[in-house]
């Protein structure tokens, strides 16, 4: 069985991505990412705190 994943970078964005409303179109699109992807319950998601943050997802199980 393979596992696949994807992995998405710059996912903290600075911080930016706390404020509300997002300062510009860059920021709202990682914000709207990010909540996709918690909300889909096809997947399992991990946020790596290194740096500027990393967003590893697969498929659940």
């Amino acid at each position: 069985m393979q596992t696949k994943s994807i992995t998405s970078n710059n996912v903290l964005w600075s911080g930016e991505v706390l404020k509300q409303p997002p300062p510009d179109e860059s920021t709202a699109a990682i914000q709207e990412l990010n909540r996709t992807i918690s909300a889909d319950p096809r997947v399992t998601a991990v946020l790596v705190t290194i740096r500027d943050g990393i967003l590893v997802v697969r498929k659940a199980n």
